[in-house]
């Protein structure tokens, strides 16, 4: 059981993960302040998204990490994304309530040259 998933990011995507991050945050925060280092994100977390080669991208309602299966089936076509938001909850009168925009556009170059390798090596 279980899945495979697709290769890791090339090492340069983490290099500077965690200042893109910030730069999001601030970005999102429009310069409201108190922005956490990594964008939100523990250093620890950080090792641990590239030690498990997770993609992880931010905007303004928080972070966003992802991974993808390779194909699940005899297609090549067909994968599963894995993720799970952070920091996404908003409070709506007195209520907290999920929610979260985005779909990881700054991993789409990423997501599709790792497909686009996985391809090649299939051929």
């Amino acid at each position: 059981g279980g899945f495979d998933f697709m290769a890791r990011p090339p090492a340069d995507y983490y290099g500077g993960l965690g200042a893109r991050l910030e730069r999001l945050a601030t970005e999102a925060a429009s310069g409201a302040g108190g922005v956490a280092a990594n964008g939100g994100l523990s250093a620890a977390q950080l090792a641990e998204a590239e030690e498990l080669g997770v993609l992880v991208d931010r905007d303004e309602q928080g972070v966003l990490l992802q991974i993808f299966t390779a194909p699940v089936s005899d297609r090549k076509t067909l994968f599963l994304e894995v993720i799970q938001r952070v920091g996404c909850e908003a409070e709506d009168d007195g209520r907290v309530r999920g929610g979260c925009g985005g779909f990881g556009k700054g991993n789409f170059a990423v997501l599709f040259k790792t497909v686009e390798d996985f391809l090649g090596d299939e051929a």
